[in-house]
């Protein structure tokens, strides 16, 4: 699958190659000479990785078996980078010379044809018309000959460009860790063993030896629906009446001993834990469950340490009654955990697996259409095999689709026919990946950046999928409602799941399962790593442009990025502190109450970035939340090409001044309480359009933020006094803002007039 996301940079690059193509002109001098023909190899280029990119979006990597054929197809990976990178480098010297002089650039016909209409819609930021450079045209010449030979070679693979239909862009879209918060309004097939496991916990008594918790494992196959039987289990009435401490931890492969403490802590006290040292984590977790009765669920624990858990129970050894719910796929797990027998989960019945299915294909549908497909799902509901994650994968991604041949194509599919271990992607999830349309897939695929558990904003995914360019670009629809569109079909097709919390908001997760088999197509130019591992990075592939590092263990907190072996070619640098996962449930509660909130210090990372960045030259995307980071270096501004910044969390007191030399830069997110001003020259931003601030930081922010016109979000606006800070008026400017706006220093507003001309009402 090497090619889905070369795919998506060719396309990318040869629709923003048209538009910097000056139309054909009669040749003068030599220097038109030299024009038309950088203008001609542009086109050729264009058309060539149209070509290109076309075969590549048809053909499944798995059918090519020959290993030379493979190395093929992912030649033209590193050629489309080089060609995006130098078409972003060229865009980036037209908005650098238009900052500098306005009037040194021609301006472009969509924005002449505008101002004719008096249209005040602001043009997009791709500056078009403009002869293209020597060293563009240097470049282009380089490139276009190394397509040539890639595609002479390819004669010899046969690739055909043909696609089928459910693999071509949209047109019009038609309408995790876990936790104990059910999402699915109805759960077929569970009542039995809901009944069973809530009799087993009410009938415990404490005789438990002497650490007085019960152990009861739940195990069964992944996707066979453990976690939410789980869930229907805690929630169950009697559960909540017989149990008056009751606490969920995802726990997921890393079970380090002080996380899962604090962890559960978190969950009994439903409140922040700042305590990092074993023996103080031991002793307040005794004084939680001391004489009371408590239920801990477990979710996904993978450990076989006899150990750590006897560590763990004897913290919770005070309590008058435990009940520990285990859900695992390791049977020896059970062996090592369990006070009980275990309860074993298995596979739906076909009458329950064909019940889910038609709740989820046939929706949206009258009778008449389950009548003609009922034939054929029944058979490809017993391809299932009554694997719940399986049916509902399938279900979803049949559920809007009406023509008989594109259900005859799964049941058909040689996906089912692959030999499936416990350790291998399920045929039913991959089969759900290989239907899905190219432009999911594209965004799907980098969820591989995601640790196993981590929970997720919608706005966020988006953002990245913004700036990374993958996102289809229409006239008539901004790349926000597209990425909207995107995100909420993956959720229909239950790749995405929603976590429903306690506070009503709304985050999200992706199965293990559905992880897995992003990563099985993900490719080796995308790689999740979690910190422990650092060493092994060495050893990754030379194409690697996406990295995501996950601190996952209190004991690894230290992440030094000088030692990064591979930095020149990354497009994102992503550091997830996984510890911190729980955590979000209350940052993203607090986020409106920051008196609350500036009391809450996760676990930070102590990321040591190096003074020069400019190894990190092409980066799009640079995420270092909740780091202990207390500046950036000046150097940041050299990052000419990023246009994702997120500090969410960090101890950053001072953007500094360079930052402003970003004219890339889209997303800016800053919503960390230390933060105390932005940058005076922070209008010269000039593509921002999502600026995110802590509403309850003492913040100055600069005069000049009305002149950020491209702004679409901005959570918080601080009215200061004097020529420095910025004034309320400014705000009229602000025009294309949706969403929430935090108005902050309205005291000292004093001018009458200036209050009018924000025109704060419309």
């Amino acid at each position: 699958m090497a090619g889905l996301i070369a795919s998506g940079v060719i396309k990318w690059t040869a629709s923003k190659l048209a538009s910097l193509v000056s139309p054909p002109i009669e040749p003068s001098s030599s220097s038109d000479e030299q024009q038309t023909s950088a203008n001609r190899d542009v086109r050729m280029l264009q058309r060539r990785m149209a070509s290109v990119q076309r075969s590549l979006e048809a053909i499944d990597e798995d059918s090519v078996r020959d290993e030379s054929g493979r190395l093929r197809l992912r030649e033209p990976q590193q050629f489309a980078y080089d060609a995006q990178d130098a078409i972003d480098e060229y865009k980036f010297e037209l908005l650098r010379r238009r900052m500098d002089d306005p009037d040194s650039l021609p301006e472009d016909r969509s924005a002449r044809k505008r101002k004719r209409k008096g249209d005040k819609k602001e043009p997009e930021t791709d500056p078009v018309m403009v002869p293209v450079p020597d060293e563009l045209a240097l470049r282009v010449k380089r490139i276009l000959e190394r397509f040539k030979e890639i595609t002479k070679a390819w004669n010899d693979l046969h690739l055909d460009e043909a696609d089928a239909p459910f693999r071509e862009e949209e047109e019009d879209f038609l309408p995790r860790p876990t936790t104990p918060h059910l999402d699915e309004p109805i759960v077929i097939g569970r009542d039995d063993d809901k009944e069973n496991i809530v009799k087993l916990l009410l009938s415990m008594n404490g005789a438990c030896g002497e650490n007085n918790a019960s152990v009861l494992p739940i195990i069964g196959m992944g996707g066979v629906g453990k976690t939410t039987l789980a869930q229907i289990v805690y929630n169950d009435p009697r559960i909540t009446k017989q149990f008056g401490l009751m606490g969920w931890v995802y726990v997921s492969e890393n079970f380090d001993l002080k996380t899962i403490m604090s962890k559960i802590i978190m969950s009994f006290t439903r409140k922040p834990c700042h305590i990092t040292e074993l023996d103080q984590l031991e002793y307040m977790l005794m004084e939680q469950v001391v004489g009371r009765k408590f239920l801990l669920v477990l979710d996904d624990v993978w450990s076989e340490r006899k150990d750590l858990w006897d560590a763990l129970l004897s913290a919770m050894s005070t309590a008058q009654l435990g009940a520990i719910l285990v859900t695992t796929r390791n049977i020896n797990v059970s062996s090592v955990i369990q006070t009980v027998p275990p309860y074993h989960v298995g596979c739906l019945p076909f009458d329950e697996s064909w019940q889910l299915f038609k709740q989820l294909a046939f929706c949206h549908q009258d009778q008449n259409i389950e009548k003609v497909f009922e034939e054929i799902g029944r058979k490809i509901v017993q391809k299932c095999g009554g694997l719940p994650l399986a049916v509902k994968a399938i279900g979803s991604a049949l559920r809007f689709e009406e023509d008989e041949e594109t259900w005859a194509d799964i049941l058909d599919s040689e996906q089912w026919d692959l030999p499936t271990r416990e350790d291998t992607v399920l045929p039913a999830l991959k089969l759900s990946y290989v239907r899905m349309p190219i432009h999911l897939k594209r965004c799907f695929v980098f969820f591989t950046l995601f640790p196993k558990g981590h929970i997720f904003m919608k706005e966020n995914v988006i953002y990245l999928w913004i700036s990374l360019g993958i996102l289809k670009q229409t006239s008539h629809q901004n790349p926000e409602n597209i990425g909207n569109r995107y995100f909420n079909d993956l959720l229909h097709r239950t790749m995405v799941q929603r976590v429903l919390l306690d506070e009503g908001h709304n985050c999200f997760t992706i199965h293990d399962l559905f992880l897995d088999v992003a990563k099985f197509v993900s490719g080796e130019d995308i790689l999740k790593l979690d910190t422990q591992y650092m060493p092994y990075l060495n050893d990754a592939s030379q194409n690697l442009r996406y990295l995501s590092l996950a601190v996952s263990s209190s004991d690894h907190m230290i992440l030094d990025l000088h030692t990064l072996p591979v930095t020149g070619g990354l497009r994102v640098l992503q550091v997830i502190n996984a510890l911190d996962d729980n955590k979000r449930y209350y940052s993203s509660f607090l986020q409106n109450n920051r008196r609350c909130i500036s009391k809450l210090f996760c676990h930070h990372i102590n990321v040591t970035l190096p003074e020069d960045l400019r190894g990190l030259r092409h980066l799009r995307a640079l995420d270092l939340s909740r780091s202990a980071l207390t500046s950036l270096p000046e150097s940041i501004g050299e990052l000419k090409l990023l246009r994702y910044l997120c500090i969410f969390e960090t101890r950053i007191a001072k953007l500094p001044e360079s930052i402003c030399s970003l004219y890339n830069l889209k997303v800016l997110d800053a919503r960390t309480n230390m933060l105390r001003e932005l940058p005076q020259d922070i209008q010269k931003l000039v593509s921002l359009q999502h600026l995110s601030l802590d509403l309850w930081s003492p913040l100055c922010m600069p005069r000049g933020i009305g002149k950020l016109k491209r702004l679409k979000t901005l959570t918080r606006y601080s009215v200061g006094t004097g020529n420095w800070h910025c004034n309320i008026a400014e705000l009229h400017h602000l025009v294309n803002i949706h969403g929430e706006l935090c108005i902050t220093g309205l005291s000292q507003v004093t001018n009458i007039d200036d209050a009018q001309t924000a025109n704060l009402v419309g």
